[in-house]
């Protein structure tokens, strides 16, 4: 079961849903560059039951079209060290934050796909299917 899906990318932001459970209600999120170096503080998100332990956490401040990884661990309370978390099965995950706006520049999804080139003379929707996750990307014309 998905733990993590990334989403809502901008040239410095994205947003990260989290999945939790009854035995481990409370997230633990590190986003790192592409060097492994932590972009801020670890943050933690409490997960209520009303909401079936899910939760979205916001991280600003990235730098433009730059590759990032994600990194989610899980604990009984906020107060629960690092050695005391947990990582699950699918807790990792990737992005490249989106190029600055109204600049031309060539953007990789991911690493080894090939490169879209955005234009801020072009605009148009188009989606595409992403291995199991549909990435919309805004293109001027």
């Amino acid at each position: 079961m998905a733990r993590l899906i990334i989403g809502h990318t901008t040239h410095n932001s994205v947003k990260i849903w989290v999945r939790g459970s009854a035995r481990w209600p409370v997230a633990f999120l590190d986003v790192r560059d592409s060097a492994g170096r932590r972009k801020g503080q670890t943050q933690s998100l409490s997960l209520l039951e009303d909401s079936f332990y899910t939760g979205i956490i916001y991280w600003s401040n990235l730098s433009p079209n730059r590759p990032y990884s994600v990194h989610l661990s899980f604990a009984k309370t906020e107060d629960d060290s690092a050695e005391d978390r947990v990582r699950d099965a699918y807790t990792t995950g990737h992005f490249t934050t989106f190029p600055i706006p109204d600049a031309k520049s060539e953007f990789a999804q991911q690493p080894g796909m090939n490169k879209i080139r955005l234009s801020a003379e072009r605009l148009e929707a188009t989606k595409h299917q992403v291995p199991g996750v549909l990435v919309q990307q805004w293109l001027r014309s």
